[in-house]
């Protein structure tokens, strides 16, 4: 029972405090010096019988609680654990290796200490194939980091990414999905109804075919899901350091491989002759054509916002369309909204100052996002200088007039990038780092500063194009 369960691991942790009285914040159970900040795991391998240790670096925030999700599920008796967990233990002391039991503190027991549930090194292989197959064949992988398997671990119990291993990325009917999982017989509809309302998996409705199910990628799927709701859950502030860390990882990379994965567009207002905006450019007959629309919270603005490091500008204008919105209204991670709604949001965007971005792909649209210098996932490697090709910027450049200009410098404060800056007497463009997104010259009362065609025009390339560039 659950006195027993709690008692019984009591004794564990006290244990432990009695062998080595201090906690760390990194994964799994690992050896090193009581004075390192970063435990990385030895590469080492410990009798089967115990646990296996990887040489894999591994830190901060993931431990101690698959083992307590296993002991409430009645999937092994607490004696087998307890009895698996002082054993080993002992073998650690007799061999003259230094225990550490590796806790987060998110789900607090009855107990000394803050523990989440001992993380057994069998789990780990297993998020670790996980990982892999998020990165194999995707147009948004992820590549392997510690990072990642934290962020992994917080999205997926030990059984969600057994059956995450063998749901396919493509749309799967009910009762193929079934076929691949005979081990939960009907039970599995339920579970992968679990892992779509955890924002793991997206599920629709198909008439004439009933409910579908598909693993969902990295971006846009498991990276934006616990965030794009706006309430700060405790999975999300979990999520928050470890997304900046994974970025600078190679994330970041990741996302500017191949061909950029989102493209900037102007408003047309902006432009100087809006007879020369491009087709491709034109927003609102784009916007026209989408079946659903919703929106949701700006992931990178929430998460910045919960580790302190946050800007002013609002969040609930991330756009999406057709079958994805309509899954994120379903799961309560966005609100439908009108088509009038959506332009009335990109207006509201524009008026301060955010940057609109969509998919870099010809005839395609599933998303716009509104995205500030400082925050944005997209934007800040380009402000930060890594060197990265993040975005397909757009067919225009600011434009000075140099004799209306007032050399207020309402601009130069507007740029998401640091392009215009007041030189004298007026304000003066570099080109080559221009956006050519207008957020410039909406508040320019004199109006001297306008978008006009770049010399080169590069259209967003065809789809397939996109995706073998991506694929390399």
């Amino acid at each position: 029972g659950s006195s027993f369960s709690t008692a019984a691991f009591s004794s564990v942790v006290i244990f432990v405090g009695a062998v080595k009285p201090w906690v760390s914040t990194d994964s799994s159970v690992c050896f090193s010096q009581p004075s390192s900040v970063k435990v990385k795991a030895n590469a080492m391998k410990v009798n089967h019988f115990f646990m296996q240790i990887s040489p894999l670096e591994l830190s901060d925030e993931v431990a101690l609680h698959k083992i307590v999700q296993r002991f409430y599920s009645g999937k092994l008796h607490l004696w087998v654990y307890f009895v698996k967990l002082v054993l080993t233990l002992v073998k650690f002391i007799l061999t003259g290796m230094q225990p550490i039991l590796y806790v987060d503190g998110n789900t607090k027991l009855d107990v000394d200490k803050p523990i989440k549930g001992v993380l057994l090194m069998q789990d780990i292989d297993l998020f670790r194939k996980l990982a892999e197959k998020f990165d194999d064949g995707q147009i948004v992988g992820a590549p392997m980091t510690p990072s990642l398997l934290k962020i992994l671990m917080l999205l997926f119990t030990p059984d969600e990414a057994e059956v995450a291993l063998k749901l396919p990325f493509q749309n799967t009917p009910l009762a193929e999905a079934k076929s691949l999982y005979p081990e939960h017989g009907d039970g599995i509809e339920t579970i992968l109804d679990a892992m779509a309302k955890r924002g793991t998996v997206f599920r629709d409705n198909k008439p004439g075919i009933g409910k579908r199910y598909r693993l969902l990628p990295s971006l846009v799927g498991w990276a934006e899901t616990p965030i794009w709701h706006g309430k700060p859950t405790q999975q999300a502030k979990d999520l928050a350091p470890l997304w900046r860390e994974y970025r600078k990882e190679g994330f970041a990379a990741e996302m500017a491989k191949g061909k950029p994965l989102m493209r900037v567009i102007p408003v047309n207002t902006s432009l100087q002759d809006p007879s020369q905006v491009l087709p491709f450019d034109e927003i609102k007959p784009i916007i026209g054509q989408t079946t659903y629309q919703a929106v949701a919270h700006c992931p990178c603005r929430k998460m910045a916002g919960y580790l302190d490091k946050g800007c002013d500008h609002s969040t609930e204008n991330c756009l999406h369309f057709g079958s994805m919105g309509r899954y994120m209204v379903e799961h309560g991670l966005a609100r439908e909204i009108t088509k009038a709604e959506t332009l009335d949001i990109l207006k509201a965007a524009d008026d301060e100052g955010l940057v609109h971005i969509i998919d870099n792909m010809e005839g395609h649209m599933s998303t716009i996002c509104n995205c500030c210098g400082c925050c944005c996932a997209f934007l800040g490697p380009i402000n930060d200088n890594w060197g990265l090709d993040m975005l397909s910027f757009s067919n225009y450049v600011a434009s000075v007039d140099e004799d209306a200009c007032v050399a207020c410098s309402v601009c130069e404060e507007r740029c998401p990038v640091g392009a215009i800056a007041v030189e004298g007497d007026f304000a003066g463009v570099d080109a080559v780092k221009c956006l050519g997104c207008g957020a410039c010259t909406s508040s320019c009362d004199a109006e001297a500063v306008r978008l006009v065609l770049r010399e080169e025009v590069t259209p967003p390339p065809p789809i397939m194009e996109f995706i073998e560039a991506r694929m390399k």
